[in-house]
């Protein structure tokens, strides 16, 4: 199979430093505003350029302030990643209109301001890829933008250096306003033909009903609280709270109940990597994992807890004769099937021979069924943990995920709401928390606190870190039992 010439290109050599600098390339979330003379001069220089230069079969649509608000974000966004945020003054961002929501800057003024740039030679673009591996996509890149010498120049003629860029275009926060539809409701996913899966649909919510306002209040104050700190590195405008299966008659809204953050150029949808280089009010961060968390949630449920408490290192996933990510591919397809699988899903195959799920395994083309019967597979894990032996799928309770993700949400939610009440802010990725580096002792502590008492047992939580060494090592759980 040929490649795009800019896959080969990039991928001849991963050290070669155009290749690392591309894939590195800080997010342009567009959200930058002109905030001191120099920086708005520059935009009115930019915004005559562009002008001179436009070819156009009609006037301008767009008022000329919206604009400019559009220049003001991608300039901003290209000089700072030349300064100390950048990333070899790469930065990348997808170009699709759907990724231009309302309260932003529109696609078609970015659009406008790109191609003004291109023309002007002020910007350097490198196109989108694809990576390949047996007829799989198996990584994709959307397009990537760097300022070239010349607005660099035009940039210090205004006084503006790189170095300072971010004091002239500063991130504004909530720029498309805070949610205010604070809860999704989901009906249950069904399955088409030939067992083809259907999202559920949301489903309308009685905002008058007192439970509904109350969980509606704890994420309005959530979102308020964040609101007050700058984040930089990632983008958030506030969580929404997900409910699912709404249309199962036992549903009490405890099913589901994740928060997201909204968009689709939201943090969450980032790198564990690229998080770790996120800062709040230009504070380092810390990621907080609680290990194997909704297996961890089911063992404990079940009255078979894992012993986290003696054996720190206890990983569950690790089985002899299998690869961690076998055991754990497995274990999750449990979880959504309601009952040990009888083949492998479709994902874990695909990935399996794309070589992502087992490192250096899959890429000859030999499949995971055959490498690994599932079979075998299936009889190790229910050795190990018969819980899950004795799961069945059961049409009359609501799905095991649903309900070990609503148990799930409330503890890293209820994490959420203890930092809030010290003027602490957090990120929620779901099974982990993002918070300021010199509050990881402290989260670590009330999220094992918050586990123990809605779950019952103590989790092993995982600090992750990015760049910085002064982190101190967590205390093991042990060492929070007894508080518990």
């Amino acid at each position: 199979m040929l490649l795009p010439d800019s896959v080969v290109a990039v991928d001849q050599d991963d050290s070669n430093a155009r290749g690392e600098a591309l894939r590195k390339a800080a997010y342009a979330p567009l959200t930058r505003r002109a905030v001191t003379d120099n920086g708005r001069e520059l935009v009115e220089e930019v915004l005559r350029l562009i002008t001179a230069v436009e070819v156009r079969d009609r006037q301008r649509v767009s008022k000329v302030d919206v604009f400019k608000q559009a220049i003001a974000a991608f300039l901003g966004d290209l000089l700072a990643a030349t300064g100390p945020e950048g990333h070899a003054g790469w930065v990348q961002r997808p170009v699709s209109p759907r990724y231009f929501p309302d309260g932003g800057v529109s696609h078609c003024n970015f659009t406008a301001v790109r191609e003004g740039l291109k023309k002007l030679g002020l910007l350097d673009e490198a196109p989108p890829v694809q990576r390949w591996l047996f007829g799989i996509v198996t990584e994709r890149w959307c397009p990537r933008f760097r300022a070239t010498p010349s607005l660099k120049l035009l940039a210090a003629q205004h006084g503006i250096q790189p170095t300072e860029a971010s004091k002239h275009f500063i991130h504004i926060r909530s720029v498309r306003g805070l949610p205010t539809h604070l809860l999704r409701l989901k009906s249950a996913s069904t399955r088409g033909r030939g067992g083809r899966p259907i999202a559920g649909k949301l489903m309308k919510i009685d905002y008058t009903d007192p439970e509904v306002q109350g969980l509606a209040q704890v994420i309005r104050e959530l979102n308020i609280f964040l609101d007050q700190f700058v984040i930089t590195g990632g983008i958030h405008h506030g969580y929404v709270r997900q409910f699912e299966c709404g249309d199962h008659e036992e549903f009490a809204w405890d099913l589901g109940g994740r928060l997201y953050s909204l968009g689709s150029d939201s943090y969450q949808q980032i790198s564990k990597a690229d998080r770790l280089k996120m800062t709040i009010d230009g504070n380092p961060l810390c990621e907080l994992d609680i290990r194997s968390s909704t297996f961890t949630i089911f063992q404990a449920l079940g009255g078979e807890p894992l012993d986290f408490v003696n054996d720190p290192d206890l990983d569950p996933y690790a089985l002899p004769g299998f690869p961690r990510e076998v055991v754990k591919a497995l274990i999750t397809a449990t979880f959504g099937q309601g009952r040990l699988p009888a083949r492998w899903p479709q994902k874990a195959s695909r990935d399996y021979r794309a070589g992502l799920l087992v490192e250096g395994e899959g890429l000859t083309g030999k499949g995971l069924g055959k490498r690994y019967p599932i079979a075998r597979v299936r009889d190790a894990v229910a050795g190990a943990y018969p819980l899950l032996a004795k799961l069945q799928q059961d049409s009359a309770e609501p799905p095991i995920w649903a309900q070990l993700q609503y148990w799930e949400s409330e503890v890293v939610l209820r994490t959420m709401l203890d930092l809030q009440a010290g003027g602490i802010p957090s990120l929620s990725i779901h099974d982990s928390l993002l918070v300021p580096l010199d509050a990881a002792q402290l989260t670590s502590d009330i999220m094992k606190k918050q586990f123990h008492s809605v779950i019952g047992a103590i989790p092993h939580i995982v600090p992750h870190l990015g760049n910085s060494n002064n982190a101190e090592q967590l205390r093991e759980p042990e060492q929070c039992l007894a508080d518990c």
